[in-house]
């Protein structure tokens, strides 16, 4: 499927080529004295290098738009070859490679800071992610782009021979139905769990999660802490 972040960058590409072909063109009438029209032809096929080709405008103009179609056939599927690195086929693959690893969905804050804990203490680590903004901060970690919540994905990401999984969604309600589907496939997991209050809290604990994480009050009692121990 083609993304607008595609388009953009075709037509940017396409504004930039058109404005120098312009330019290009204008330059060369003025110098040659040739109608704009026959320099545009002119300018086309020196572009192309084939100066020993004498080309008609509507001639040069096919040249033009098939080579444009061919220059954007190209750059989507340098796009596509880059997104499959980042969270497709070579992840996929490594997804399939790996035992006892622990599966982090979410890579935000809470995400990114467990998975560099992990990979400190030399732990496998997978991320998955639906952002690919996401996906690109977590470079450096074998990644899935995916709704975690299907269990489509989590197979994909080997859960059934995963140590641990990290529920560190951005919605608590999320992370409750990521608690349940992992347990169900892999009713021997680990689940860690974040949670933004005691009801979340109490949900995951119901659903399943063996440990319950509230960064919010476990930051709040650390400043106090530090607060009281400078007072």
């Amino acid at each position: 499927m083609i993304e607008w972040e595609d388009v953009k960058g075709f037509l940017l590409t396409l504004f930039l080529f058109v404005s120098f072909l312009f330019l290009f063109a204008v330059t060369y009438s003025y110098i040659t004295g040739e109608s704009l029209s026959k320099a545009v032809g002119d300018a086309l096929v020196r572009i192309f290098g084939m100066e020993d080709v004498k080309a008609s405008l509507t001639s040069a103009m096919f040249l033009f738009l098939s080579s444009m179609l061919i220059w954007f056939v190209v750059d989507y599927i340098v796009r596509i070859l880059v997104k499959l690195e980042l969270g497709g086929v070579t992840s996929m693959v490594k997804a399939k490679g790996m035992r006892d690893h622990y599966i982090i969905c979410g890579f935000g804050r809470v995400g990114s800071h467990v998975a560099k804990r992990l990979k400190k203490e030399k732990k496998k680590v997978l991320v998955i992610d639906v952002s690919e903004e996401a996906l690109k901060e977590a470079r450096g970690y074998p990644v899935i782009k995916g709704d975690c919540l299907q269990e489509k994905i989590l197979k994909l990401a080997g859960i059934k021979k995963a140590k641990a999984i990290i529920c560190a969604l951005g919605k608590p309600e999320s992370n409750v139905f990521l608690t349940i589907t992992a347990k169900h496939l892999n009713p021997s997991i680990t689940v860690g769990a974040r949670a933004d209050d005691a009801d979340i809290a109490a949900k995951l604990r119901h659903a399943g999660a063996d440990v319950i994480i509230m960064p919010e009050a476990i930051g709040g009692y650390k400043l106090a802490e530090e607060v009281m121990k400078k007072g």
